[in-house]
């Protein structure tokens, strides 16, 4: 055992480290678990450690991860200590500088950093960099010779920095291996006057690939945020950067591909400026809880040639977006943003954009949702192209049925004012479902839409004149508390499909045009009073099964109907819950 070099106690419940570990003087690798939080002095006597890591597993019993594990200063004697990690937060001894070895400091939480951090200048993994206000904590400054971080850093508490030097001292611009950075302030704390030089001065490496801005108060954008040098800035999130009242030229950006921005509440214009340079490899833009955005230019013919994705979220006082020239958009998504209307020659234009897949909107004046998928003809998809309209006026809805006529499935709902329902050229539709639009009639329903090549099921629940109705492959109809017209017109559009039909709960309804139902094989009548079949020698020949539940109609009449005689058997039939009632008859 004296010569074990690998020792996990991960999954082991310990406390504290044993004594015993002492005595394995060729130790590489130590994992501990979360239990231990505090590391013993004999520590310090593993010369040879190379990593230790202090996770384990944070599911055991009492394990405590939010609490810091102190090291000991004696740590200071682990010259040969390359990797630190922790899944707690760690609480480092100033002697930690003397690891001059250390290349990797990895923790799920901010570290407080003691003085002389900065002597590790072969450091290369410190996720985040906490500017604390104590006076024996690590200042910003420290960093400047700490060249040799790479991969993801954020710099935090830059509300506490109190000099301006300290983030010049940084040099983050000679940090050429970051390539995710995260600049970020306390959007509790109030803004220093130094801010906007603090950020300025805070310029990363042109190499940087993504950039992410929280919480900055200043009211100015830093110089170097959209400047043409950043080759491989591909994704940037500037987050509740609340007083900047313009956006920086990012369009300028060459390989910029993801864009989101979030509370610029002091933007009201999107000018010119932002799309300067065209975004040239933009795919995805995202503004969100822009409070106070009314308008923006629009996008220039020939920017964002490979914009997918648009997403604006929450800005109530949007009162004008144009999506003429964003042609190459698949994916769009609009919530919140009231005052915009969803109509041609509006504030919202909706192109018809070649390429869109999937539309969502909710939320916006006179529309509470649209959704959209698939939509595209020139791009084509495994699953079928839908739209789901949802609180739609009668205009707004015309406008966009005309537009998208290459969907298979159409979903309508909660749309109040709705009175009709016009087909478009929905050549392909096959699935209509309709809900809670208490306006709208069956008898203003395009005739066109019945009779669509493609259309094998209808769906529809809550509207003017009828409780439900719905059709399966033009051949099945099933009818609940339907009015005599609206039962009328729709056997009419059917009546030459028609093998099986329900019909439930319809009060005023008193016979059927049994002349036109010539393909009827199935009939089920239930809790309609007033049906009767004084008229039973018009039974199609095709009629195989006719089920009547709760009917006051006498089963002695109907077999006196010497029209009946053809059929196989009358017999009285059970009801749902699997009683005989003699109102109640099955005639097979």
């Amino acid at each position: 055992m004296e010569h074990l070099r690998v020792l996990d106690l991960g999954g082991v419940c310990l406390y504290h480290l044993p004594k015993s570990i002492a005595c394995l003087k060729h130790l590489r690798y130590l994992r501990t678990s979360d239990l231990v939080k505090e590391l013993p002095e004999f520590l310090g006597s593993m010369y040879h450690l190379q990593t230790l890591d202090l996770g384990g597993v944070s599911e055991l019993p009492n394990s405590s991860p939010n609490l810091p594990i102190e090291l000991p200063n004696i740590m200071s004697t682990l010259i040969n200590l390359r990797h630190l990690s922790s899944m707690s937060t760690l609480e480092l001894p100033s002697s930690i500088s003397n690891l001059i070895n250390l290349r990797h400091i990895i923790s799920s939480y901010t570290i407080e950093y003691p003085v002389g951090i900065g002597k590790l200048t072969d450091l290369q993994t410190m996720p985040s960099f906490y500017v604390s206000p104590e006076h024996n904590r690590a200042k910003l400054g420290e960093l400047k010779y700490m060249n040799n971080i790479r991969g993801e850093f954020s710099i935090k508490g830059l509300e506490n920095l109190a000099d301006v030097d300290e983030a010049k001292k940084a040099c983050l611009e000679k940090k050429r291996n970051i390539w995710s950075l995260h600049l970020k302030w306390d959007h509790r704390a109030a803004s220093p006057s130094i801010d906007d030089e603090v950020l300025e001065s805070l310029k990363p490496s042109p190499k940087l690939g993504s950039l992410q801005i929280s919480c900055f108060k200043g009211p100015f954008y830093p110089s170097w945020l959209g400047d043409r040098s950043f080759s491989r800035l591909s994704t940037i999130n500037l987050y509740e950067c609340r007083n900047w009242t313009s956006l920086p030229p990012l369009g300028q950006l060459p390989t910029l591909k993801s864009l989101c921005i979030s509370e610029a509440r002091a933007v009201e214009y999107i000018g010119g400026e932002f799309f300067s340079g065209g975004f040239p490899q933009l795919e995805e833009l995202t503004l969100k809880y822009l409070y106070n955005w009314k308008s923006w230019c629009g996008a220039w013919e020939g920017d964002c040639p490979k914009l997918k994705k648009l997403s604006i979220i929450g800005c109530g006082n949007l009162e004008s977006l144009s999506l003429i020239n964003l042609g190459a958009v698949e994916d769009i998504s609009i919530f919140g943003c009231r005052k915009l209307q969803c109509m041609s020659g509006h504030s919202l234009e909706l192109p018809h954009l070649q390429h869109v897949q999937t539309i969502k909107i909710k939320d916006i004046c006179k529309v509470w949702s649209i959704e959209a998928a698939h939509l595209s003809p020139a791009a084509p998809s495994e699953d079928e192209p839908h739209l789901q309209l949802e609180g739609f006026g009668q205009r707004e809805a015309e406008y966009i049925l005309d537009m998208w006529s290459h969907i298979c499935r159409l979903t309508v709902k909660r749309c109040l004012d709705l009175t009709s329902l016009p087909s478009g050229n929905q050549s392909i539709l096959k699935y209509v479902e309709i809900s809670d639009c208490p306006e709208l009639q069956i008898t203003s329903v395009s005739p066109q839409l019945w009779q669509l090549p493609s259309l094998q099921r209808i769906d529809v629940n809550g509207i003017h004149g009828a409780e439900s109705i719905k059709v399966f492959e033009k051949s099945h109809l099933e009818l609940t508390n339907v009015d005599q017209l609206v039962a009328a017109l729709l056997l009419k559009e059917f009546s030459s499909m028609i093998r099986q039909l329900v019909i439930t709960g319809c009060a005023n309804l008193t016979s059927l045009p049994w002349t036109e139902l010539t393909t009827l094989e199935y009939l089920e009548i239930i809790k309609c009073p007033l049906f009767q079949l004084l008229d039973a020698k018009w039974l199609p020949p095709t009629l195989q099964i006719l089920c009547i539940y709760e009917n006051p109609y006498e089963r002695e009449q109907c077999s006196q109907h010497q029209h009946f005689q053809r059929l196989k058997k009358v017999q009285q039939c059970s009801n749902k819950e699997g009683t005989h009632k003699n109102n109640q008859m099955v005639l097979l």
